[in-house]
């Protein structure tokens, strides 16, 4: 059986999840670990097969474990230094989201790897999330109706980051689902952002997307929000779809709208008591871990046995997003047009 030789630069929270994730694929083996965090090490070596290697310097690991893939888990300003180098030394490559905000590096990064006839596989996960699969399929199929809007909630009391802005962290996740699910591109952004605690970068963001096909989106993304919520919610002339990612049964709920409602009468008790009519359907979906299913993809399309669901492209789509955002903001939310 052949396998892929896979080096990890980075060894954080989740270059931890690709150590456990790599060993559960027959068909990839982790040679080689790198953090330059020396102290990693000593969380690490019980949790890496005795012949994983570690190293501080991803170049020296690469020259000498000559791996034939890097999963690149870093902090965001490192992601486009180590991208490059693995590209140019004809290593195929996963990067965490966001690969990077600028334009002009996924433009260099994307001609090197066709140049090489490289995998480059920007850390889109939700575009494996079997929930978010299933309401692609479910809004071509005609029934949900016509698209109007969609409306994300990425919110929490979480880890203020110091390498990136909510926005790069969290609303990176609602582009890509947007952009999977609707298949086309925003003509025009609107972006206000506020750091609250955050020094450098903004801890909370409010973003709004307009489509050439009518239908808009809009993201609430914080840092500081006392719920964790990862919520989808979509509208349409005939359904309504809930996608809550925290829910641990029902993450995909469709409504069918109810044109029937009637105010009751009596008293205001009454009225709080009142629902709306129409059916609930929870569709049975079984869920993988997406990050398994994510770097699988990786694994076999390295090896030639599966298309990738995942391109550079994809990542220059949203360096062009992320410019816009920029340009709204600093004009104090004005509406900007996005270039393709």
């Amino acid at each position: 059986m052949q396998r892929i030789r896979i080096a990890l630069a980075g060894c954080g929270n989740w270059g931890m999840n690709y150590i456990r994730l790599i060993a559960q694929i027959p068909e990839a083996e982790l040679v080689c670990v790198v953090d330059t965090n020396l102290e990693v090490y000593k969380n690490i070596q019980y949790k890496i097969p005795a012949t994983t290697k570690f190293y501080s310097d991803y170049k020296l690991a690469f020259e000498k474990e000559k791996p034939d893939a890097v999963i690149v888990s870093t902090p965001l300003n490192t992601h486009f230094e180590i991208c490059k180098y693995a590209l140019e030394h004809r290593l195929h490559v996963l990067c965490e989201k966001p690969v990077s905000t600028s334009e002009g590096e996924i433009l260099e990064l994307k001609k090197i790897t066709i140049l090489n006839k490289l995998y480059f596989f920007p850390g889109h996960v939700f575009i494996y999330n079997q929930g978010i699969q299933f309401i692609k399929e479910f809004l071509n199929s005609g029934k949900f109706g016509n698209n109007y809007y969609f409306n994300f909630q990425r919110t929490g009391l979480g880890t203020i980051r110091s390498d990136a802005s909510v926005t790069e962290d969290l609303a990176t996740h609602d582009f890509s689902i947007l952009l999977y699910l609707l298949n086309e591109k925003p003509e025009a952004i609107s972006m206000t952002h506020f750091n609250y605690e955050s020094k450098k970068f903004s801890d909370t963001a409010y973003i709004t997307l307009f489509f050439p096909s009518k239908i808009h989106a809009t993201i609430h993304v914080s840092w500081i929000h006392p719920i964790k919520e990862r919520k989808l919610n979509i509208i349409g002339s005939k359904m309504m779809i809930v996608f809550d990612d925290t829910s641990l049964s029902e993450k995909v709920k469709i409504f069918k709208r109810d044109r029937s409602y009637n105010l009751p009468e009596g008293d205001f008790g009454e009225f709080q008591m009142a629902v709306r009519g129409g059916d609930i359907l929870v569709p049975d979906i079984q869920y993988t871990e997406t990050l398994k299913l994510q770097l699988n993809n990786f694994v076999q399309s390295v090896l030639g046995n599966e298309t990738p669901k995942v391109h550079i492209d994809d990542a220059l789509h949203i360096s062009k997003i992320f410019g816009a955002c920029k340009e709204s903001a600093e004009n104090g939310g004005r509406l900007t047009g996005v270039t393709w």
